[in-house]
């Protein structure tokens, strides 16, 4: 994750920066705020001074109507221009949060694969997102918070300057109570970021929880296996190590606030007593002793605001750094200018692709999980890739495709390495279909082209369902491919099944129709049977593609130029199907116990 700390004044000029970029008409809003705001507490202070004044003074009826009529229309527009400012911030604050969340996903969709998925760069993002929440404890904080300490900031200059030509003291007796709510205030922010981090480990793994119990995808494991009470026994203790969390927290904030209190209460004696005091010398009259002592109070609490304030900013600041934190995150990959990948692009057959001494483990693994793997896979050349789980065989794919960084060796198409080329552009060369099968909330042909519906070539997308095996089945469905996919996102939507999902993905990788091709397991839920039809079918679409296949049922893979056989991230053996047969070694083991298996599954059914 990113390193860099910023300053407070860094952060505020990144909020403001990004407001005016994103709706220029709340800094008006927050000048009105700020003025309205100030003017109307002011003015109210001034009231009971004014009339007791005018009383004192004998004046007549229609004085005390125009002047007080006059005071209470400016304290009514100015109340009115602060509520209709406050309204408008409080309604831009529902989607400012949407617009860093926005934000947050260019950046994390833009961002280095092994960054993505690195264990620490996870707890950061999952911060960041806490920080662009539409809840007040996150970024959209500051555009309330901002504005209400100018106001507040302004009012303490106008309260403080009168308090001044009455007696400075005054002001000097409520400097003490400042202080002491404002290292209280210190004391509790440093209490609240000291603990942070574990706050944050709680909101990820509650969150996770709902996620789970809530998801299409796990209800079936859920009711059947009896899960239920597991994830509720599970999210309660979580639940309230939490809440115990919290409660020790604000715990130590009460009492530190308390003695705050206290101190609050000495000076407002000290204040009261000064004042009364020169009311009964006679000194004060009764419409300056109302007006002191509501100058008085309105400055001790807007001090106390104040320093709230700064509390809430302080919040905001630590709030803003866990977002930048993410969205300081630096590619490591070239995004610059790159080498020509236009001949790999328009070839008549598939690049080239060299591994050297490629060696890769996972950040904080000592383990390595691909060491010293040497090998040139010639352009149009069919490779298979074989082995049991955990050797390897995906992690050396995304080596491959450029997911994933070599920790030593390199990785050359067309005699250029990697990293000489722009990764974007080079994640062109690749159709590939995964373990983990993704499909997006849109229509179906939609979901193959991959892009917007005006982009997308519909014969196309037909052409491509077909040779997957899927367009019969699309084509019974009421709407075709227009069929929306992901009920839970569209009411009339459908849900593919595990076999059809992964039919779906095929033909999205035809579509792409890019000169490398890989199949990674992607047929692991269909019978033997169809799994060995959609390899062949690939294997006639793929004879002008630099190909690789990857299958736990190494018959799939028969077809291939060669097949590696890994084993602890090595090669283990390499050669076609015919030689490592022969070598009857560790493939040829694999081999016959799986055709024992299915050989004894025949005989059975029959």
């Amino acid at each position: 994750m990113g390193t860099k700390k910023h300053s407070f004044w860094g952060n505020l000029w990144f909020h403001f920066g990004h407001l005016w970029q994103w709706r220029k008409v709340l800094f008006l809003f927050t000048v009105l705020y700020v003025l309205a705001g100030a003017a109307g507490r002011y003015f109210s202070i001034w009231l009971p001074k004014l009339l007791l004044s005018l009383l004192e003074a004998g004046a007549d009826i229609g004085t005390v109507i125009a002047q007080l009529g006059g005071l209470i229309i400016c304290i009514v527009l100015a109340t009115f221009g602060w509520q209709y400012a406050n309204a408008e911030l409080d309604y831009g604050r529902m989607f400012y949060g949407k617009y860093f969340t926005m934000l947050l996903n260019r950046k994390l969709m833009d961002l280095d694969y092994a960054l993505l998925e690195d264990e620490k760069n996870q707890s950061a993002i999952h911060r960041a997102y806490r920080a662009c929440s539409s809840d007040g404890d996150s970024v959209i904080g500051l555009l309330l918070h901002v504005p209400s300490f100018l106001a507040t900031l302004l009012l303490i200059l106008i309260l403080g300057a009168s308090v001044v030509l009455l007696d400075f003291r005054v002001l000097l007796v409520l400097a003490v109570d400042f202080a002491a709510f404002l290292v209280v205030s210190q004391i509790q922010s440093k209490c609240v970021e000291s603990r942070q981090g574990e706050c944050a480990e709680y909101h990820k793994k509650l969150h996770y929880i709902l996620n789970v119990t809530g998801d299409f995808a796990s209800g079936k494991d859920i009711r059947l296996f009896g899960m239920a009470d597991w994830f509720r026994r599970i999210y309660a203790k979580l639940s309230d190590e939490n809440t115990s969390l919290y409660r020790e927290i604000y715990q130590k904030m009460f009492w530190y606030q308390l003695a705050a209190e206290a101190v609050g209460l000495f000076v407002n004696l000290a204040v009261y007593g000064f004042f009364i005091g020169g009311v009964l010398r006679g000194s004060l009259f009764m419409s300056d002793f109302v007006f002191v002592i509501g100058l008085c109070s309105g400055m001790q609490q807007a001090l106390r605001r104040l320093v709230w304030e700064l509390q809430q900013l302080s919040y905001d600041h630590m709030h803003f750094e866990s977002l930048r934190g993410c969205l300081d995150i630096e590619n490591r990959s070239n995004r610059g200018e790159g080498a020509d990948l236009t001949p790999c692009l328009s070839g008549k057959k598939g690049p080239q692709i060299c591994l050297k001494d490629v060696t890769f483990s996972y950040p904080g693994k000592e383990r390595r999980t691909i060491e010293g793997i040497s090998l040139t896979v010639e352009g149009g050349e069919k490779l298979g890739i074989v082995g049991a789980n955990g050797v390897g065989k995906t992690t050396l794919i995304k080596l491959i495709c450029g997911l994933y960084d070599c920790v030593q060796g390199e990785i050359t198409v067309e005699g250029r390495p990697v990293s000489a080329y722009n990764r974007l552009e080079y994640f062109k060369l690749f159709s590939a279909v995964f373990q983990d099968v993704e499909v997006i909330p849109a229509s179906i042909a939609q979901n193959v082209a991959m892009c917007s519906d005006e982009e997308t070539d519909r014969q196309r997308v037909q052409e491509c369902l077909r040779q997957a095996g899927l367009w019969e089945k699309v084509e019974s469905l009421p709407e075709g491919m227009e069929t929306k996919l992901v009920k839970s996102i569209y009411e009339n939507a459908v849900d593919f099944s595990g076999g059809e999902r992964q039919k779906l993905i095929l033909a999205r990788a035809l579509y792409k129709d890019a000169p490398v091709l890989i199949l990674d397991e992607p047929t692991a839920a269909l019978d033997p049977i169809a799994e060995d039809e959609v390899y062949r079918t690939y294997e006639a679409l793929s004879r002008q593609k630099t190909s690789f296949f990857i299958s736990h049922r190494l018959s799939s893979t028969r077809f291939c130029d060669r097949i590696l056989y890994l084993e602890d991230g090595r090669i283990a053996e390499m050669g076609t199907h015919e030689q490592l047969l022969a070598m009857k070694g560790k493939y040829w083991n694999m081999f016959e116990v799986q055709s024992r298996y299915y050989r004894e599954k025949s005989s059975y059914e029959g």
